[in-house]
Order: structure tokens, then sequence, then C-alpha cells
């Protein structure tokens, strides 16, 4: 029942982070549930919905979560009915998503049209027109259901998509050069998405050191509180260096003297008392 998956990720008790319906069917008003839910969801991750019966307009209706979540990363809609108008609503949903990294698409229907579509949002071709479509479709509320169901979402810069797994095998594409193309664009984003994953590493890498260096200064500093308070430890002389082994065993030999001579003091106030009672 998708309304109570629904229901629990927006009250934010879905004990997974993967939505997996298989071989149902879903009705619109429970795909316009999902999405929603989805919309403002930080925690799902994977969302698949294969072998459901999916057509174009429900394609549409329940990727429209795309235009503003930004923690899917994996939609599988593999073995569906979606046609080329549903690989283009997708397509459209995906201008300025930069979370998705796979989609999987493999045995629907969406021939060369489909394919086409994502070509154009591989190469950043068309976006703005795309996202324009998607917002005069929005306010027309025109396919699967009133446009008021939904959030809205400000498109006018759309950034390039992500994507790096993208399957439409057994989607009646015949057009060779087409697929050529998307492997290409493919390839060419996974070694981008290699090289951000690179810096960001660097990136955490160089924080790290800088976080360890901070931690190593106040350690530092911390010692050198104690030595002041203490009399014990690795002073700080006039030229910044600290002093010597010597000099810290000279400071533990005086503290260890005056330990002694508190010691003696009470052993001899003890025997004073004593004496008193003795005498008395």
């Amino acid at each position: 029942d998708l309304f109570s998956i629904a229901a629990s990720i927006t009250q934010g008790t879905y004990p997974s982070n993967t939505i997996d319906i298989q071989h149902g069917r879903p009705g619109r008003d429970e795909l316009v549930a999902l999405s929603n839910a989805l919309c403002n969801n930080t925690t799902i991750a994977t969302v698949r919905l294969s072998h459901c019966h999916l057509w174009s307009t429900d394609a549409r209706v329940l990727t429209y979560f795309l235009t503003m979540n930004n923690s899917v990363k994996t939609l599988d809609l593999s073995h569906n009915v979606i046609t080329a108008s549903g690989a283009r609503a997708i397509a459209e949903n995906l201008v300025g998503n930069t979370t998705l990294r796979h989609l999987l698409l493999s045995s629907n229907a969406i021939g060369n049209e489909g394919g086409q579509a994502f070509l154009h949002l591989m190469h950043g071709q068309g976006l703005k027109s795309m996202a324009a479509k998607r917002l005069r479709r929005e306010r027309g509320g025109g396919g699967g259901g009133s446009s008021k169901r939904y959030p809205k979402k400000d498109t006018n810069v759309p950034p390039a998509s992500r994507l790096v797994t993208l399957a439409v095998d057994s989607n009646a594409i015949d057009d060779a050069h087409v697929m050529e193309q998307l492997g290409k664009a493919l390839n060419q984003k996974r070694k981008q998405q290699s090289l951000q994953d690179n810096d960001q590493a660097k990136h955490e890498i160089v924080q790290l050191k800088e976080l360890l260096a901070l931690q190593s200064i106040s350690l530092n500093k911390y010692r050198e509180q104690l030595a002041d308070r203490t009399g014990v430890g690795g002073k700080r002389g006039e030229g910044g260096e600290s002093q010597g082994v010597g000099d810290q065993d000279k400071t533990l030999k005086r503290v260890k003297k005056l330990k002694k001579k508190k010691k003696k003091k009470k052993k001899a106030l003890v025997l004073k008392k004593k004496k008193k009672k003795t005498g008395s």
C-alpha cells in the first residue's frame, strides 16, 4: 500500500532507505502521494517500482519528486509500459537534479525519441526549454492530475545532470547513433564524477590534517598551562624552546623534597600531641 508508505515517509518513521515495490499495480493517487512524500525527504536513497504496469503518465506523476529531492540516487522503473512521452517527462523532471546517479528503464518502450530526450539531458542541450515545458505543464495541470498537489520549484538556472548509469536496453531504440552517443555521454559523466570524487577526497584529507594540527596545537597549549600551574614539565624559555630533560628532573626532585618535608612536619605534630597526652 503506497499510501501507508507515503505516510510513514512523511512522518519520518519509514524503517528503510529503500522503497521496493515489484509486480504491483499502484493507482495514480498512490503515485501522487508517494511523489509528494519524496519531494523533501532526505533519507530514501533507492526507489524501485519495476513490473508495476506503469504507463507514461504514471512515470510523469511519480518522477516529479526528482525536481526537489536531494537524496534518491537510484531509480528503477524497468519492465513497465513507459513510452517516448514518459521518457521525455522523466528527462524534464531530471532537469536541475544533481543527486540521481542511476536510472534503470530496461524493458520499456521509449524508442528513439525517448533515447534522444535523455541524450539532450546528458549533453545539457535545451535544458531551459525542457524546464519551461515542465513549468507550463504544472501550471496547466494536464496529464496526471492537478498541479496543485505538487510543490513548485524555481528552474531559472538548471545545472547539468550527473547520471552515470542509464539502462535503456530492450526499449525499441534502433538508432545506433543515439545509443553510441548515450554511451559516450555516460562515459564522460563517469570520468567527471571520478575526478570530482578524487577532489572531494583530497579536500577531506586536507580538512582532516588541519583538524589534527589544531588538536595538536590545543594539546600543546594545555600541556604548557599544566606545566605553569604545577611547575613540572616542559616550560618554554625565552626563545620559545622547551626546557630540557635535565631541568624537568630538577623540578621533579624539588617537588619530592617538598612532599617529604610536609610528611615530616605532620609526623612531628602527631608526636607532640602524643607526648602532651602522656604527660598529662
